[in-house]
Parts: structure tokens; sequence; C-alpha cells
């Protein structure tokens, strides 16, 4: 068959971050791959996701085709006898045989695999993952720059902190269900003085903390750190609000393994910014 004729229908799922990842990831795709055309659903993922997470990409304003009509329940839905046969058919028969393309099974090397040697052969697609590869940032330069500028545009800083100085800021993302965040509170309270200390002798004037669990910060760390020379700002925006203005600060603590935090770093600026993990 033509090849050119291949259509990809993309299922977002997760939260913002790995929203943010399979959307990358496969805009790449098409750039490089222009026999690849795309399409996005939107809705599959998020019916009945147990943290009723939901799409958040639209205030971003993507020039994206949404397609929610191909329907995957029987092989994905918990009470489909057929969803138990799914792992067996995509390992030995693969994509060719179902039609779904699941990262699970088929893996980002196999799929550029296919694609350089034109192994699909089926006209559409399904293609289910999260996609997050090695070295992302480096490979995927031109979708997060292009993220970055619909950011600015389109999200932007909200008024709350529009008068901060963000080249004398410490912007800081916990993740209160990460282990690096559970364990002892003691160690992320020293981790933070430290770093709060050494960024006083230069200039720090203002901490911008966001974070998954209301009031986590303000009961079980601020009160135990010395900064009362310094403001605060516990972000209380949109997801991508807070990803935004997290972004643009100079310098950052970050939760690890969080997609969130990745994608914080990611778009921010490289020359400008000081980033470590807790």
């Amino acid at each position: 068959m033509n090849q050119k004729n291949i259509k990809f229908n993309i299922y977002f799922q997760g939260g913002l971050g790995n929203q943010l990842y399979i959307y990358s990831f496969f805009r790449r795709i098409m750039r490089i791959y222009p026999f690849i055309t795309l399409s996005f659903n939107n809705k599959y993922f998020f019916l009945n996701d147990v943290f009723s997470r939901k799409y958040r990409l639209f205030e971003l304003k993507l020039d994206i085709e949404t397609d929610n009509s191909n329907d995957l329940d029987k092989f994905f839905n918990i009470r489909s006898p057929i969803r138990f046969f799914r792992a067996f058919l995509n390992k030995i028969f693969g994509p060719n045989f179902t039609g779904i393309v699941e990262e699970k099974y088929f893996s980002y090397e196999k799929l550029f695999y296919y694609l350089d040697n034109r192994l699909f052969v089926k006209s559409n697609y399904a293609l289910v993952g999260y996609w997050q590869i090695e070295n992302f940032k480096k490979i995927h330069v031109h979708e997060i720059n292009f993220l970055r500028g619909k950011f600015i545009k389109y999200i932007g800083i909200y008024d709350q902190i529009k008068s901060i100085d963000f080249e004398k800021s410490l912007g800081i993302h916990l993740r209160t269900d990460h282990e690096s965040v559970k364990k002892d509170i003691t160690d992320i309270v020293l981790f933070l003085k430290k770093k709060i200390n050494y960024l006083s002798n230069y200039g720090l004037k203002t901490l911008l903390v966001a974070q998954d669990k209301i009031g986590f910060f303000e009961s079980h760390i601020l009160p135990k750190l010395d900064c009362i020379n310094l403001e605060y700002y516990v972000l209380e925006g949109s997801d991508l609000e807070d990803m935004y203005a997290l972004s643009n600060c100079k310098n950052l603590i970050l939760t690890p393994q969080s997609t969130f935090s990745n994608w914080i770093f990611y778009l921010s600026k490289d020359s400008f910014t000081n980033a470590e993990w807790f």
C-alpha cells in the first residue's frame, strides 16, 4: 500500500505532563516522517480516569485534528473478555494484526524501526502509551520551543505574581505522593534550608511553590524554614499557569520522576535556569 496514507490516532492519557510528552513525541514523528498524518483522541482514557484527570492541552490552542470515533473499549475495558488477549495478540502478532501500537508491548525503538523500514501495512493505527524516551529534551528541542511559544502566548504569568523578579526567585514543585517527599520531612527541610541560605547570598527574594496537596507546604515545611525575610507565594493558578510560572524562575527545586516537574524544566531557559531535584 501507499505509505503516505498512514494515519496515527493518538490517545491522550494521564496528567498535564504526560499529555505534553505524548503530543511532543508524535509532533516530531509527523515532522520527520511526512507519510504519517495524526489525529488525537482526547476523550477515551479520561472517561473513567481514577484520578479524575482531564484533557488539558485545549488551552494551548494547538492545531490538532481530534478524532474520538475509534472505539478501543473491547480491548481496554476491564469487563471485556478480549482485553485479556490484547497482550498476547500485540506481543505475538504485533500492530499489523490488531491495529494497535501499544508502547507497553511495542517500544519506541520498534516504532521507529517500523517507520524507517515502512513495515506498517494498514491505513490506520491507534497508538497508546506515554512515550517518554531517553534524552527527551535534547531530541525534542523543536517541539519544546514550539510549546514554550504557546505557553507564552496563551498562558502567561497571572496577575498575582506579575510583579515578581523571577531572576531572584526559587521555584519549588512538591509532589507529595513521591518517595522523596514522603520520607522523613526533615530531609526535605534541611535540603531547602541549605539551598535558600546559599541563594540568599546572591539576592534571593521570593519563593514560588506549586504542590499537589493543598496546605502541605504551609503546614509541614514553611514553619521550619529560616526564610523570614523572603516573600513566598503558594501558586493557585491552573496547572498550566503554575507550570509556566515555575519555568520562569531562575532557580528550581523539582520532584524526581514527576512529569510535571520535567516539563517545568523543559520549558525553562537552559542558559538562565539552575535546576536541582529533591
